[in-house]
């Protein structure tokens, strides 16, 4: 069976759901994950990296790993506050989100050749083998929600992927 490709008519999407207005860039995929950590619930997100700041391109620019690192690097994936923020309004979570809910917190993650690796190739593309990928530690900014809304979230979150325009649902949470 052959398909054809066929031109949408604009009238038939809404294109201000999948465009910045101003700009008429694609937007950038999310990914949320999620987990609970001494009875706190958890989200973080996968965003792909600003292509003036990635590093995976310029080989010069990698960083040494250390396992004992105190300090460890930002993920290069890592989302802003402000960017975690918005995505739970964009999702129509109308609560308000404090300072005192977002921190950064140290996750480990599968590296190789000292750059973590993606949990999807819509983040960034995936290393052509994976022989072995040992976890080293990266800094996230996470949201720590409250238990009424961790249970409104994961429901919301229930046997889907999508939960607006390119807000994935990671494998780790619909698990």
């Amino acid at each position: 069976m052959r398909t054809k490709n066929v031109k949408i008519p604009t009238e038939a999407w809404n294109q201000e759901d999948y465009f910045e207005s101003q700009q008429r860039v694609p937007l950038k995929m999310i990914i949320l994950h999620a987990s609970f950590l001494r009875g706190e619930f958890l989200v973080w997100e996968e965003t792909p990296e600003e292509p003036e700041t990635s590093t995976a391109k310029r080989p010069g620019k990698r960083r040494k790993l250390r396992k004992d690192s105190v300090d460890p690097e930002p993920l290069p994936y890592d989302a802003s506050a402000e960017k975690l923020s918005s995505i739970f309004k964009e999702i129509g979570f109308d609560f308000k989100i404090s300072k005192k809910s977002i921190r950064s917190m140290t996750i480990w993650l599968p590296t190789l050749e000292n750059q973590p690796l993606p949990s999807s190739p819509l983040i960034a593309d995936p290393p052509e083998s994976v022989r072995e990928a040992p976890p080293a530690p990266w800094k996230v900014t996470v949201l720590r929600l409250p238990l009424e809304r961790a249970v409104e979230f994961l429901c919301r979150s229930i046997n889907r992927q999508i939960l607006g325009p390119g807000i994935i649902i990671g494998k780790d949470l619909s698990f």
